[in-house]
């Protein structure tokens, strides 16, 4: 299982060396230019978790702004989305956020505060946002920093998919929602999130130069 899950954080070191849901639209009346966009979800951390924000994050701020779509999620975790846009498949984030409590399993956040914890998701993952739609989403994030092709974006995401689904052990369609299901999801979860981390920290190092690096001691 370790060499499994070693793949991953080569996928990362790629990105930094190289220079190089479901929702449902529907033409909203009497206006031809406002579409309905619908998103039903599920935000899940160690496990489901209810009584927390979910948001579309309509600009791609990685923030919940106030004038984005939210909403609270329920007992089991599950959440509706609801807004009109002028286009009728536009870009967005899926984001769910709260305060973290103490003993919480440390996975990964987007959030840089300690105290909080932001996950998050494209929109193609069928409104499930959780750890692994978050490693997912800041893959690519990285990867349009680098200047991806979007042909290179799809092979990398394809190729993630692909071990995501070896390491957990769940089918290759179904691995982004079906995660927590996962026999040992909370300590491989662990494991691969480090894994990654310390990657990205080495190569930033690396790729930094030694002048750099005696700085930042």
């Amino acid at each position: 299982m370790l060499k499994k899950i070693i793949g991953v954080p080569l996928v990362t070191t790629l990105l930094i060396g190289c220079g190089g849901s479901g929702s449902s639209d529907d033409n909203d009346g009497g206006n031809p230019g406002n579409f309905t966009i619908q998103v039903a979800g599920t935000v899940a951390y160690e496990a489901p978790i209810a009584g927390v924000q979910a948001c579309a994050d309509l600009n791609r701020n990685l923030r919940c702004d106030d004038d984005e779509p939210e909403a609270t999620t329920t007992a089991d975790g599950s959440y509706q989305l609801s807004w009109t846009s002028p286009t009728l498949n536009p870009d967005y984030y899926l984001l769910a956020y709260w305060p973290k409590p103490n003993g919480l399993v440390s996975l990964t956040s987007i959030s840089q505060n300690p105290d909080h914890i932001v996950i998050g998701a494209r929109k193609e993952q069928q409104g499930a946002i959780n750890p692994l739609t978050t490693l997912e989403l800041e893959a690519l994030r990285l990867a349009l920093l680098q200047g991806f092709t979007s042909a290179q974006q799809q092979q990398l995401l394809d190729d993630l998919r692909a071990i995501y689904a070896d390491i957990y052990q769940l089918p290759a369609a179904e691995v982004f929602q079906k995660i927590y299901q996962a026999d040992d999801y909370l300590p491989l979860m662990q494991l691969h999130t480090r894994l990654i981390v310390d990657t990205m920290i080495v190569a930033g190092a690396q790729s930094a130069g030694p002048s750099d690096a005696a700085v930042t001691r």
